[in-house]
């Protein structure tokens, strides 16, 4: 039985949905606003952040798992380009999957979140360290990324993705890809399907009832979609919906 049938303590809905603004021909990308390869962190650590433009103050939430993999989330306001720790020394993290600003104005800059780095007018000069991006004009990440916290277990409902020109038109195709890792594991490809412009640019697919490949995902499990563009670069957009109880044990 779906567990969307039962309301108990413990239940709730995860939507994860992310872009890649260009993937390049031949290139295998997650799908996130920040673009290019997307690392996990290995140890908890503090996080900071910053934006690339100095007149941004507003408060941003973060949202994404603490040293246990416990769900948290803290607020903290942007100092323009100063790297700034989110929270203080003692918040500790293992991941962010979502930020967003809760200020009563746009972001005029692009705000990141990441590991300790040296950054350069606001922006981290470190490609592997950058945890999430808000991109200005967004006023929240869009990362088709995501992680179980500790003592959840998630049931994938749906997922979907579309492709669509950069800038020159022509036909690009893409190979959408669904991976889960299983902590301590590996990743693993769980769903695929494909999508082209001009043609089937867009898939949304419910999953109805429950599929022992994917379902249930256990916690501290890392979730990422991936794009592989053929053709010409394309813009991807994906995600995926959760359905989160509190885990059963046997």
């Amino acid at each position: 039985m779906w567990p969307s049938l039962i309301r108990f303590p413990g239940y709730d809905v995860v939507d994860k949905f992310g872009e890649s603004a260009e993937i390049s021909k031949d290139e295998t990308e997650p799908i996130w606003d920040m673009g290019g390869a997307y690392t996990f962190t290995t140890t908890a650590q503090e996080f900071h952040i910053s934006s690339s433009e100095d007149t941004d103050t507003q408060e941003i939430e973060v949202q994404g798992l603490d040293e246990n993999f416990a769900a948290q989330t803290v607020t903290q306001a942007l100092a323009g380009n100063t790297e700034t720790v989110i929270g203080n020394s003692s918040v500790l993290w293992m991941r962010v999957f979502r930020a967003k600003n809760i200020g009563s104005v746009d972001l005029a800059g692009d705000c990141y979140i990441y590991e300790d780095d040296d950054v350069t007018a606001g922006v981290p000069q470190t490609q592997t360290k950058i945890r999430a991006k808000v991109s200005a004009g967004q006023n929240q990440t869009l990362m088709a990324i995501y992680t179980i916290p500790a003592g959840k277990q998630g049931w994938l409902r749906a997922w979907s993705a579309s492709i669509h020109p950069v800038a020159t038109p022509g036909s690009r195709e893409a190979d959408i890809r669904l991976y889960v890792r299983p902590f301590g594991q590996v990743f693993h490809v769980k769903r695929t399907r494909g999508v082209s412009n001009p043609g089937s640019s867009l898939f949304d697919a419910d999953i109805s009832i429950p599929s022992p490949g994917i379902s249930p995902i256990s916690e501290k499990s890392d979730i990422k979609m991936e794009a592989h563009v053929i053709g010409k670069a394309g813009h991807v957009s994906g995600g995926f919906q959760l359905e989160m109880i509190n885990m059963i044990s046997p």
